[in-house]
């Protein structure tokens, strides 16, 4: 007779996937790694998008508080314009060099320099300026940078309401000078007067056909509506239509403080320009075919 130590215990088999259990389980991964990752990515275009905005009240400040150390006027956005050597966001020492962020009207303003890259005339190094730079599109300057395209590389991705805020005006409308900017207290409607956009140009040649550009051009030249100007509002921020039709919006930062996202009501091309700004994005918004939104009156 056995004892209890003595008794052989009965083994039970050893259990284990089977291939259909296997690939179940990989498929089932598979779905739900596809389920996720549109959602992953909407939240990794929301939270750029966020930047953007966050970047573009910055600037919208900048001009505020560059308006309250000059007596109410704002910053220049091209001093001496036809020299081509200086911005809001920079300057440059000579045409066809990359700007850098030292020199600008409003640089000290927003606390971006060029540490690291000596005097940065020569190079495009640096070309990730936090504030100046839309987290969407920091590739496309990356890109120009390393093949030296663009007539203002390093300008960033954010383009100033330099037709009325950036000059001065006579009261026919004519700019008197371009070495200030307009007194703010001209401008009535604060929270429907841009002053700062996502921005870019359209050009052949290039990466995705888009370079940096340093202002958000309104819809005329002055007042006349006989001098439609070439669009530079860069509606990058979403995706696509269904049709496939370029749909997105772009960023922009009122007078009175507030940023928005804006949809692309308008587009159009001179032919002065190789490229095509409608399949861009780029264009303008608002309702209205007028410049009310760039003289807020």
């Amino acid at each position: 007779m056995k004892t209890p130590l003595q008794t052989s215990t009965t083994r039970l088999p050893r259990s284990a996937f089977t291939l259909i259990e296997l690939l179940v389980s990989i498929a089932i991964i598979a779905l739900l790694t596809g389920i996720m990752l549109p959602s992953l990515a909407s939240a990794r275009a929301t939270a750029r998008q966020s930047v953007c905005t966050s970047n573009l009240r910055q600037l919208g400040l900048s001009v505020h508080t560059y308006a309250n150390d000059y007596k109410g006027v704002a910053a220049p956005g091209a001093s001496n314009f036809l020299a081509n050597k200086n911005r809001w966001h920079g300057a440059r020492a000579s045409i066809g060099q990359p700007f850098v962020a030292a020199g600008g009207s409003l640089s000290a303003y927003f606390g971006e320099s060029d540490a690291g890259s000596n005097s940065g005339t020569t190079g495009d190094a640096n070309t990730a300026t936090a504030v100046r730079s839309c987290p969407e599109f920091v590739g496309i300057m990356a890109q120009l940078a390393g093949i030296g395209q663009g007539f203002e590389r390093r300008c960033g991705g954010y383009g100033y309401n330099n037709a009325y805020i950036g000059v001065q005006r006579a009261a026919n409308g004519q700019v008197r000078s371009d070495r200030v900017g307009a007194s703010l207290w001209l401008f009535n409607a604060t929270d429907k007067t841009i002053v700062f956009a996502d921005t870019a140009f359209a050009a052949g040649d290039v990466p995705g056909d888009v370079i940096e550009y340093s202002f958000a051009e309104p819809r005329f030249y002055g007042a006349a509506e006989s001098d439609p100007a070439d669009p530079s509002i860069h509606f990058r921020h979403g995706g696509r239509s269904a049709s496939g039709a370029a749909g997105g919006n772009a960023a922009a930062a009122w007078l009175d403080g507030h940023v928005s996202a804006e949809v692309r009501t308008y587009t159009w091309s001179s032919g002065l320009y190789p490229a095509d700004p409608a399949p861009l994005r780029i264009g303008w918004f608002g309702a209205a075919h007028s410049n009310i939104l760039f003289s807020g009156r």
